[in-house]
């Protein structure tokens, strides 16, 4: 009975140790010499691809620009530089927040954090941010011209052409004639030119015009199909026909006295009258009377020593300014002669800088034919109202 019962527990014990021999070393291989106990094994991150840009505690980014080395390699960035195309701007601000989805913003197929020249403007990137340029955007003032045509082949100083320390690329109004850049394109005019067709007056002010009369743009006045900025020549004879001259029962005492105290200057010359000013100045202001249809006179020598004492007056001090009116007679189309005036006051103004005027002291507007002095019944009259009135202005006086 004894030995029954020892045996009995022998195989038991024998049982039992083959069991946990088995489940221990065949089923969880804890007995193999090539693998180390559950409890001190390193569980490592799976790697990172573009298809599972997962992380976990346990990955690597050598540069510290956010971006793991496992997603520069997929990106094609360098692991050891925060800047690898060496434009100013870190790696992961130029990847975004998707590593997947890498921005590419003129779509070139070169991602930004590798392109020199993220929008494709042929500037690149690192000197659009040293000259303050949008280096995502390829015309960053909107005004129709790409960055790099506003910049000029001299990237070391920018265009600025109208001196206002705003570069071209920046400046939405470049030649600073207050008309957009962008709205100088669409009307053809020249946006790095005040005055397009070099006729004395500014664009904007052939655009819309420059006294209280003006209703709107005038844009083509004598129906040329050439817009006023860019047409160089007014046409008088578009409009009414001249009148003829009043019969002699028609002539009244004053047109006859007009017709005998009338000079008799060259034909080509502007010739001038005093008047008396209100402003308190040294200067006194003039009637300037234009020859009929004379787009470039000359002055008479009466004019030209004028000119020289308005324009050392005007030298003397920044607030000494002048106000040129031009007017016309009635002959052509009202819209014809509010740009006729203001062209003879810009004719004008030329002569005055000629003589070394300050341009900024000289304001220029027209009245065209609403202000007639005579009759536009005789060519003596209509002679009279063809002029161009010179106020000056002194200091602390309104040139309205």
């Amino acid at each position: 009975m004894k030995k029954r019962v020892l045996i009995l527990l022998i195989l038991t014990a024998i049982w039992t140790l083959g069991s946990w021999w088995y489940y221990t070393c065949k089923i969880k291989g804890f007995c193999s010499a090539s693998n180390k106990a559950l409890n001190t094994e390193t569980i490592k991150a799976p790697p990172v691809t573009a298809t599972n840009p997962s992380r976990t505690t346990q990955v690597t980014d050598s540069d510290g620009d956010g971006l793991t080395d496992a997603e520069e390699k997929v990106l094609g960035t360098d692991p050891t530089k925060t800047d690898t195309d060496g434009d100013g701007i870190p790696d992961n601000q130029e990847v975004g927040s998707d590593p997947t989805a890498a921005i590419d913003t003129d779509a070139d197929g070169e991602i930004n954090a590798l392109d020199v020249d993220d929008d494709n403007d042929t500037l690149n990137t690192l000197l659009e941010n040293a000259i303050g340029t949008n280096p995502l955007q390829k015309d960053s003032d909107n005004d129709g011209t790409d960055d790099a045509v506003e910049v000029g082949s001299n990237t070391g100083t920018p265009l600025d052409t109208d001196g206002d320390k705003i570069i071209n690329a920046l400046d939405p109004d470049d030649d600073n004639d207050g008309l957009p850049s962008s709205e100088e394109k669409t009307l053809g005019t020249n946006p790095l030119k005040a005055d397009t067709d070099g006729d004395g007056i500014s664009d904007a002010e052939e655009v819309s015009g420059s006294d209280s009369n003006a209703t709107g743009p005038a844009k083509d006045s004598d129906g040329d199909g050439i817009i006023d900025a860019l047409d160089t020549t007014v046409d008088p004879d578009i409009g009414p026909e001249i009148p003829p001259e009043p019969t002699q029962a028609e002539t009244t005492d004053a047109d006859k006295k007009e017709e005998v105290a009338k000079e008799k200057p060259a034909s080509d010359e502007v010739t001038i009258e005093p008047v008396e000013s209100s402003a308190n100045t040294s200067i006194q202001g003039s009637l300037l009377y234009f020859p009929f249809r004379s787009a470039e006179p000359k002055l008479s020598k009466s004019a030209s020593k004028y000119f020289t004492k308005v324009a050392n007056w005007l030298k003397e001090s920044a607030s000494n300014k002048v106000v040129l009116t031009g007017h016309t007679d009635n002959i052509g189309s009202k819209a014809i002669n509010r740009k006729l005036g203001l062209k003879r006051a810009a004719i004008i103004k030329k002569m005055l800088i000629k003589k070394g005027a300050p341009k900024k002291q000289i304001k220029v507007r027209s009245k065209g034919e609403t202000k007639p002095i005579k009759t536009n019944r005789t060519e003596a009259g209509r002679k009279k109202n063809r002029r161009v009135e010179l106020t000056p202005i002194g200091k602390g006086a309104s040139s309205k």
